[in-house]
């Protein structure tokens, strides 16, 4: 559980600088990314939004709540989901993060059960 805590922590400070690069305009990322719906300033504030989520899921799992831990495998989720979208804009971040987003969502829910809040 403190791999999934930490490594969900990571990617929820990682997607929050990749979010605001998108926000910013800063030319990080090519011009003419195509998405499926939006634009890349859109996706910016989804994986801003979504990041500041797995930043506090992250502190949360270190609670040993059950619904702090149900909460981190929907934001890993979400992010999991969310990457493949955002894929055009930076193809191999998108594919770190939605492999890591999987392995956190498996840590969780198959480490994380009752031993774990008995702890």
């Amino acid at each position: 559980m403190l791999f999934a805590g930490t490594v969900l922590g990571l990617i929820g400070v990682a997607n929050c600088i990749v979010g605001a690069k998108a926000l910013s305009d800063s030319g990080f990322f090519p011009a003419n990314a195509v998405f499926v719906t939006g634009n890349l300033r859109t996706w910016g504030w989804i994986v801003l939004i979504v990041g500041i989520a797995q930043i506090v899921a992250s502190f949360a799992i270190f609670s040993k709540s059950a619904l702090a831990r149900w909460f981190g495998v929907a934001t890993a989720g979400v992010n999991a989901i969310t990457q493949l979208l955002f894929f055009p804009a930076h193809p191999f971040w998108a594919l770190c993060a939605f492999a890591a987003s999987l392995i956190v969502v498996r840590v969780l829910v198959v480490y994380g059960g009752r031993g774990w809040a008995a702890r």
